[in-house]
């Protein structure tokens, strides 16, 4: 991948003519991968060689929704974008799975509190940030209903820890 950043981004630009050959038939000299004026052949097959790089990288990138058609840059664009989408439903979903765990009173309550702190990490390992005073009251929320009156209570300027 060294060398391909130019391509992914778009500050290597196609050039709009080919370079002229020179008249006392020497070749003309490769430019690195990295070079912002490369030839039109070498842009072209080092484009090429970026997309290639990059649909190859990307596991059922048309299933993805990534546009695979034109330069590398507008495959790189449209893969950061779906990332991007892909990441804020993640978070979204996670974040939501969190908000409507459950205590049954069938439940192990050591277990269950395992079970929400350990989304809570994932939650928070998203980026998402929540607070011991909001964490607190998504998990006094999930409790059943006929608990509000011994819970009522917590929901004070009661630390987390002690809550629990």
């Amino acid at each position: 991948m060294r060398g391909v950043h130019g391509y992914l981004d778009g500050t290597i630009t196609r050039p709009s003519t080919p370079t002229a050959e020179p008249k006392d038939g020497t070749a003309i000299a490769e430019t690195l991968w990295n070079s912002k004026k490369p030839s039109l052949d070498e842009w072209e097959t080092q484009d090429t060689w970026t997309k290639t790089l990059l649909t190859f990288n990307i596991k059922d990138a048309d299933g993805l929704g990534i546009n695979t058609t034109g330069m590398a840059a507008s495959i790189w664009k449209s893969a950061k974008d779906n990332y991007e989408t892909y990441s804020e439903m993640t978070r979204i979903n996670a974040n939501n799975e969190l908000r409507i765990l459950k205590f049954a009173d069938d439940d192990n309550f050591p277990t269950y509190l395992f079970i929400i702190c350990n989304k809570l990490s994932q939650v928070c390992a998203m980026g998402i940030v929540i607070s011991d005073t909001s964490f607190k009251t998504i998990l006094l929320n999930s409790f059943p209903k006929f608990w509000n009156p011994a819970v009522v209570s917590l929901y004070n300027n009661i630390p987390l820890s002690e809550a629990i």
